[in-house]
């Protein structure tokens, strides 16, 4: 009976929607996902990106859809829901960079809130409507709520914001048998990251152990998934080795 309760769970089966999963972490997440079994089904604004990732993996349902607009939003957790016929995970990951009010305009810090918090939240709840007792959300924050890095404060208040959300919603979710998890990374390669960079730059981080792989973070959340059912994994923090805080 002790040894039902421990070790890693398959995720054979397991249906799970994922934000972001065309790039960067999100995709990576998705390769694993499909490496363990899971029906995954994500959503993205590029449809070149999506298009990539059908001829990929087939087997992924992968639509477009814009994480700020309610509308898409619902349209995509309809569309999950009718392939798979419910969702066990979700898997909060899409996110956009974020500066400086004093360095960008309104509408522009407006979008990373947006995308970066409000997004995640509506996810959530429009999601909430198929998850069960037994079901897991991962939200994928940043160690930016944490280290809180001069001429970031917008995306560093969109990560701080996603952090208080989890914290707070958790303890009414919990009990009701959904299980929330925030993993916040440092620094990984992403389009996000790399923006700008060259190629070598991005190599000599990672040599440097400066910069995670996306899969480093994947792998994670993986993780996060796979545990027991008694079991709750509330938050990790992880980071390259070299990465200061």
């Amino acid at each position: 009976m002790l040894m039902e309760r421990e070790g890693m769970q398959s995720l054979s089966g397991t249906k799970v929607l994922v934000s972001g999963g065309t790039t960067g972490i999100g995709r990576a997440l998705v390769d694993q996902l499909v490496e363990q079994g899971a029906q995954v089904a994500t959503f993205g604004r590029g449809e070149a990106e999506l298009q990539e990732l059908r001829e990929a993996h087939p087997e992924v349902l992968a639509l477009q859809g814009d994480l700020t607009d309610e509308a898409s939003v619902r349209a995509v957790v309809a569309q999950a829901v009718e392939r798979f016929g419910g969702l066990d995970a979700l898997v909060n990951n899409a996110g956009v960079a974020g500066d400086s009010i004093t360095q960008s305009a309104y509408p522009e810090w407006r979008e990373v809130i947006e995308t970066n918090l409000i997004g995640p939240m509506l996810l959530t709840q429009v999601a909430l409507d198929h998850l069960k007792a037994g079901s897991r959300v991962v939200t994928v924050g940043s160690m930016s709520a944490k280290v809180r890095e001069a001429e970031s404060d917008v995306y560093v208040a969109s990560k701080a914001g996603l952090r208080g959300f989890v914290d707070s919603v958790s303890k009414v979710l919990n009990p009701k048998g959904v299980v929330l998890t925030l993993i916040e990374p440092g620094l990984a390669e992403s389009d996000m990251t790399t923006e700008g960079k060259s190629a070598q730059e991005t190599a000599q981080k990672k040599a440097e152990d400066k910069m995670m792989d996306p899969e480093d973070v994947a792998r994670m959340v993986v993780f996060a998934l796979s545990q027991p059912p008694h079991m709750v994994v509330a938050e990790l923090q992880i980071r390259p080795r070299a990465q200061l805080i």
